[in-house]
């Protein structure tokens, strides 16, 4: 599903219904690190990597995980990985919910689509406190990723 790749070329891979993250050294093609996530019914969509997580969506859950990250971004053991619930505005609806992923420019809250009800939500990665963001009307129903560029945010959408 959903890929990141980071400075030191480790690739982030999220692992759709069979629930897993894995990191990938892309000059050797080795795995690295298999994080069985979840064993519930779920759908790990997609993948970001701010500076003390990667945090992975889960669409079929109101839930991200996050693999902590320490000095140079190193990925943290299988058993380190924590989880997140989606609470406040967070509307979880038939179908897929959490899909795309991004950190704000500022670098603090995350950026997260809800591809069903087309509602993009601010979330604020210690608490998972979600907040809808005002899109002036505008709905990202099949919003599937997000690539924040500067001070930019581009929206990627299924076909």
């Amino acid at each position: 599903m959903g890929l990141k790749i980071d400075k030191q070329g480790r690739l982030f891979v999220a692992g759709g219904s069979a629930g897993t993250g894995r990191v990938i050294d892309v000059g050797t093609g080795k795995v690295i690190w298999n994080y069985q996530i979840t064993t519930a019914p779920s759908f790990v969509n997609d993948v970001v990597l701010p500076r003390h997580y990667a945090w992975f969506t889960d669409s079929l859950q109101a839930l991200l995980y996050g693999v902590p990250l320490g000095r140079h971004g190193k990925p943290g053991r299988p058993s380190s990985f924590v989880t997140l619930p989606l609470t406040r505005a967070w509307d979880q609806v038939d179908g897929f919910n959490a899909n795309g992923i991004a950190q704000r420019p500022n670098r603090g809250a995350l950026l997260v689509i809800n591809s069903t009800s087309g509602v993009l939500f601010r979330v604020n990665p210690q608490s998972g406190r979600a907040t809808k963001v005002d899109l002036g009307g505008t709905s990202l129903t099949a919003g599937d990723g997000l690539l924040v560029l500067g001070k930019l945010c581009t929206l990627c959408r299924t076909s």
